[in-house]
């Protein structure tokens, strides 16, 4: 989820600082029902609807305005606290505190967390096979049952109990509809190191791809600037942009079919959506890519000669980060990890295979 934008003449006004709490670094659990949010100069002036809006960009105007008239919202200035209007003028130095109604959603990280498929662990990493269908982490409306509430519920170890305390953090992102490995790196310290080896273009990924259309080249190297789009609705949409960020994704031809193709991508950049952008801005979007296929809001009209359905019946987009490779964070070692073809892509080519006799194989 993008970050909510104000902008005051030419100064853009910082998002409220979180008064965070032990419990906030504890993901096992349903997020804490209260918040509070420092008032900093930036904010002074500002009407409590538009500073919770600000602050929780997730939440229409509508949810933040109720939020106050039922009383589930006040602010503590010099000590005394009170109960905001939703144009109650917030001052530097107030700090609101918000009290969220209970979650109607079911929490899930137990099971979650018991079907998960460890490639691989030991005292530093631990690499998951990540099903599509699952959010990374909790962000905007999505607060709970994400594979980061998972891995807390699983592996996170408190310091009351024997050795350090482990704190799983993400190393990366996988989109939502995105399976494959993903790296979890065991504490900060980790992390940090995690961060400085793909900083330093230190790790090699490897995606496997089913696509639209039937692939002329056995390799291609694509390079095209991405940013955000200039219309994107949801504010997270990615397109091929002039002055944009440098990415390069080379792909290489596995199998092809009637009108359709195997490929493994090779990101140099890791962008958002890097992947999915780059095939489609080449004519060759990801099979049921919801954003960047026909019909999405990014799809480019007239990039695809026929938007073919393809067999198996995916819901998601057909992309599986296959591969991994980076040096050991603790040793240097070489180290790769590998996911298998999930089944739903599987059956996807198992079908393509069937309907071409003799599909044409890419070479190596």
């Amino acid at each position: 989820m993008a970050e909510a934008r104000i902008l005051v003449g030419e100064e853009e006004i910082p998002n409220p600082r979180v008064l965070r709490t032990p419990e906030d670094d504890d993901h096992s659990q349903a997020p804490t029902p209260e918040r509070r949010y420092l008032v900093e100069p930036p904010h002074t002036g500002m009407r409590m609807d538009t500073f919770l809006g600000l602050a929780m960009p997730w939440r229409s105007r509508a949810a933040n305005q109720q939020l106050v008239r039922e009383g589930r919202t006040s602010v503590m200035r010099s000590g005394h606290v009170s109960r905001p209007r939703k144009a109650g003028r917030l001052v530097a130095g107030d700090v609101v505190h918000v009290r969220f109604p209970p979650l109607e959603q079911l929490i899930r990280h137990a099971e979650i967390a018991a079907s998960l498929e460890v490639l691989y662990e030991d005292e530093a990493l631990i690499a998951i096979n990540k099903p599509p269908g699952l959010v990374a982490h909790p962000v905007g409306r999505t607060r709970v049952n994400t594979l980061l509430n998972a891995l807390h519920h699983r592996f996170r170890k408190p310091s009351d109990q024997d050795g350090p305390e482990t704190s799983p953090i993400l190393a990366h992102r996988l989109d939502r509809d995105t399976s494959g490995v993903c790296l979890v790196a065991r504490n900060r310290d980790i992390r940090r190191r995690l961060q400085e080896i793909f900083e330093a273009r230190k790790v090699r990924k490897q995606y496997l791809a089913l696509v639209h259309g039937r692939m002329s080249e056995d390799h291609l190297e694509i390079c095209h600037h991405l940013g955000h789009h200039p219309h994107g609705i949801p504010k997270t949409l990615m397109a091929v942009v002039p002055g944009g960020m440098p990415a390069t994704t080379r792909v290489e031809t596995r199998e092809r079919f009637d009108a359709f193709s195997l490929v493994r991508a090779h990101p140099h950049e890791g962008r958002q959506h890097q992947i999915r952008v780059h095939l489609a801005a080449v004519g060759h979007p990801i099979i049921a890519d919801s954003l960047y296929g026909p019909g999405g809001a990014g799809f480019v009209p007239g990039s695809l000669e026929a938007a073919e359905t393809a067999p198996g019946s995916l819901e998601r987009q057909a992309l599986h980060a296959e591969k991994i490779c980076l040096p050991h964070p603790l040793t240097g070692e070489p180290l790769e990890i590998e996911a298998p073809c999930p089944q739903d892509m599987a059956h996807c080519l198992e079908r393509l295979r069937s309907d071409n006799a003799t599909p044409t194989e890419g070479t190596d």
